[in-house]
Parts: structure tokens; C-alpha cells; sequence
């Protein structure tokens, strides 16, 4: 269980590296009206929700493929 968590980490971290993504957060984080705080608790929130749904997506195509 370590290792799919330590590989998951670090696949999605380095594909997640100056994506556009980050550049919008980057945007956002440099604008002085707005608080980091609450431009990191919005990035963390949708890349969770968007993984999550990533997540529900492929373990029913895993099923369909398995099914196969």
C-alpha cells in the first residue's frame, strides 16, 4: 500500500509541475487582493474534487475493461 501511495505522489506531483494549473494558482497567489490562504485552500479543493471524480471514472473503466 506504501508503494501505490509513493508512486501516485510522485507521478501526479511531477506531472503537475508548471502545468498550467500551477500557473493560474501562481496568478491568483501574486494578486495583492487576494489572501494565499484562500487561493491554497481553493487549488487544494479542486484538485481534489477533480481527482476524486479522475478516481470514480477509472475504477468504473477498470470494470468495464475487466468485464471485457
Amino acid at each position: 500500500m506504501a508503494q501505490q501511495l509513493i508512486t501516485t505522489f510522485v507521478t501526479v506531483l511531477l506531472a503537475e509541475l508548471g502545468n498550467k494549473t500551477q500557473i493560474a494558482t501562481f496568478s491568483f497567489a501574486a494578486n495583492p487582493n487576494y489572501n494565499g490562504w484562500i487561493v491554497l485552500i481553493g487549488a487544494c479543493s479542486a484538485l481534489f474534487i477533480i481527482s476524486f471524480i479522475a478516481v470514480l471514472i477509472g475504477a468504473k473503466a477498470g470494470d468495464f475493461v475487466n468485464t471485457i
